[in-house]
């Protein structure tokens, strides 16, 4: 089969019939195998796996690379906190169990663009085109497909977070424009610490300082910021980000303090008059690692196999 697709006449007539210029030069064919694999398992001891070595997604949804992606950048502050002592070696658990589910699902999404991409009968081509075709004549419609809205976004229902009511918890905080102390405009992500945040929205500086004197974060740096439209509300010893009006965006973060992952998740929010019943899980969340030498699994270094592209 793979040899009667190779022959020469066959790729000529495949090309041309595409719009191919007849004569063009062909620089390589083949056939390619598309896999939709999930490890069981994506770590040992000390190694990890992420990416193409943990998953292999149809290129069909082009989100191979991206959840590679999402896999280093949940593992790699992880790797950071527990090699500094920061955070006991258990947090390394949170991994797979933050990531396996999205993936899962980006793979599905996968394999049913595929289907839709490779029709198995004429039939169902005309069907799928006709429906794509009216679609299109919707703005709204024409816009979920194009910028394909449907496509499943990460959130966490278990890990290191706290759960809540709060819509945002385990999910990837938003990213309106600002202005920063030294009057500068950027993303919200470029005008605060790289770190933990606990970032507080049109609070008041008193409920502020009261939370930040309830938490205890164990060895853990955590940058204080206050997202105010009053710079005069900014309590002392956080970094002050002025907007003019709450963007939509964070609207519903408004009068509440969020505690941001590094990597931009939201661990937990809640309201300034909860902050000592939430403090309790935040200390247990921190929890300095306990000094077990003889803790084989403690990874003073791991390795991470991951296929690059």
């Amino acid at each position: 089969m793979e040899a009667d697709v190779l022959r020469a006449d066959n790729v000529r007539q495949l090309l041309e019939s595409r719009g191919v210029a007849p004569g063009s030069r062909i620089v390589r064919q083949t056939v390619y195998t598309f896999h939709a694999r999930l490890a069981s398992r994506w770590s040992l001891g000390r190694v990890f796996l992420a990416g193409d070595a943990a998953h292999l997604t149809p290129p069909f949804a082009g989100q191979g690379m991206n959840s590679g992606i999402r896999d280093a950048h949940n593992l790699a502050w992880k790797l950071a906190a527990v090699v500094r002592g920061w955070l006991a070696p258990s947090l390394l658990n949170t991994y797979e169990l933050e990531r396996r589910g999205h993936v899962a699902g980006m793979i599905e999404l996968a394999l049913r663009m595929g289907r839709i991409m490779g029709p198995a009968s004429r039939w169902r081509g005309w069907a799928t085109q006709t429906a794509f075709r009216v679609a299109g004549l919707w703005p709204p419609l024409r816009s979920y497909f194009g910028e394909m809205k449907y496509k499943p976004k990460p959130c966490f229902r278990d890990g290191f977070l706290i759960r809540s009511a709060h819509p945002l918890v385990g999910r990837l905080i938003p990213q309106p424009m600002v202005r920063a102390s030294d009057g500068s405009e950027r993303l919200l992500d470029d005008a605060v610490s790289r770190g933990f945040v606990l970032l507080s929205v049109d609070v008041p500086s008193e409920s502020v300082r009261d939370a930040l004197a309830a938490f205890d974060f164990g060895a853990v740096p955590v940058t204080p910021v206050a997202l105010a439209t009053d710079p005069r509300e900014a309590p002392a010893g956080t970094s002050l980000v002025v907007v003019g009006e709450v963007e939509p965006a964070l609207a519903a973060l408004s009068g509440l303090i969020v505690l941001i992952r590094p990597d931009r998740y939201v661990v937990t929010a809640f309201a300034p008059e909860e902050a000592r019943a939430v403090a309790a899980s935040i200390a247990s969340l921190f929890a300095r690692p306990t000094a077990d030498r003889g803790d084989a699994t403690t990874p003073i270094a791991a390795a991470v196999l991951a296929s690059a592209v």
